[in-house]
């Protein structure tokens, strides 16, 4: 007789013995892997790590260069149309000496209207509030000099300002056009400390002379203005030195310069730019001044250096150094604290990123 077998019997857990999983005892702890393979592991990271500061470093570098290549262009031009708007008057001026010279040193009160009246101020030398001459008047001789001022067409001209110290001085007897500068005609430009040493300066050199910032007679805002001043030598005389240029001087040739006028839409020319500066008339002393900040505008007479914050804390930035006419200037520039932030400082941020995703997700480095 068969037996009938039933189905096997199962087994049956007992809840006193330890369940084993199976699937994570096959996977190894940290501290089962072999130290060879957590060298190996530390080594890929560390790789990664200066991989990706490679890139973030080589990825700025390159942009910062490209930064300083862009504001060399931009300072350059900068420096060019500064330089021509100081410089531009000089020529009207040397023309001006060239009718003195046709009319054989005779400084016609007509005549040098006319000239003025020939050029177009405003279009030829924006800034320049016109032209004048100024004669060297020895002190003994003053009295004359006033008669015959007077007697060519100004029955009311007088001389203000005179320095008694010197024994000579320095007149503006012609200002054209006489309506925007009536305050300044018959000043004596030699009474003045600034204006002195510019005189003195052209003479010694015989060149075009541009003086240090001065408040002008004629500029009701009393900001800071400059002095153009072209010396005037005799006819036929040739000087070779600053004594034999005293004693052939007719005078001077001058321009007054009012630095908002002449300085004006710098910054708008350079509306693209990213760029921010200021200019520094540079005397070597410790009165230098801030003449012109970007972001400020025109800086008041005797600004020192130190008025405005300066570019320490930018990135890329260029010191230039211009001499106009017997002046120093220098131009500070850097490109502006908005650019560095958008352009600069990210620039090493993208490759760098880009490489960390990788090695995070790299299968070595998935984590359990």
């Amino acid at each position: 007789m068969s037996s009938i077998r039933g189905p096997a019997a199962l087994p049956v857990h007992d809840p006193s013995e330890p369940v084993i999983d199976t699937a994570r005892a096959a996977r190894p702890s940290a501290g089962d892997l072999p130290m060879t393979a957590v060298v190996a592991a530390l080594l890929v990271l560390l790789a990664g790590l200066a991989m990706t500061l490679s890139a973030m470093l080589w990825n700025r570098n390159r942009v910062v260069s490209e930064a300083h290549r862009l504001l060399d262009a931009q300072a350059e031009r900068l420096e060019r149309d500064i330089v021509q708007r100081f410089i531009q008057p000089v020529y009207g001026l040397k023309g001006a000496r060239g009718a003195i010279a046709a009319l054989h040193g005779r400084v016609d009160r007509q005549a040098f209207r006319a000239y003025v009246q020939s050029r177009d101020l405003p279009r030829e030398f924006p800034g320049v509030r016109g032209f004048g001459f100024v004669p060297r008047v020895m002190r003994t001789e003053l009295s004359a000099f006033v008669a015959a001022e007077r007697a060519d067409g100004a029955p009311q001209f007088s001389v203000r300002g005179m320095s008694h110290a010197a024994p000579d001085l320095f007149v503006v007897a012609h200002i054209e056009p006489l309506s925007e500068n009536y305050p300044a005609w018959g000043f004596d430009l030699g009474s003045e400390g600034i204006r002195r040493r510019a005189i003195e300066h052209a003479i010694l050199t015989g060149e075009a002379t541009l003086s240090a910032p001065v408040p002008l007679v004629q500029d009701r805002a009393h900001g800071p203005g400059m002095l153009l001043l072209v010396p005037v030598f005799r006819e036929g005389a040739d000087p070779i030195d600053a004594v034999q240029r005293r004693r052939a001087l007719l005078g001077l040739l001058y321009a007054p310069l009012v630095a908002q006028e002449i300085l004006h839409g710098l910054k708008e020319g350079l509306a693209d730019a990213p760029m921010d500066f200021r200019l520094i008339v540079d005397d070597h002393t410790a009165t230098e001044d801030l003449l012109l900040d970007s972001a400020t505008g025109i800086q008041p007479l005797d600004a020192p250096v130190t008025a405005q914050p300066g570019f320490d804390n930018r990135v890329v930035t260029q010191l230039r150094h211009l001499e106009i006419a017997g002046r120093a200037f220098r131009l500070e520039t850097a490109l502006n604290a908005a650019y560095e932030r958008r352009v600069i400082d990210a620039a090493g941020w993208g490759p760098g990123l880009i490489t960390c995703m990788k090695v995070s997700n790299s299968p070595r480095f998935t984590p359990a």
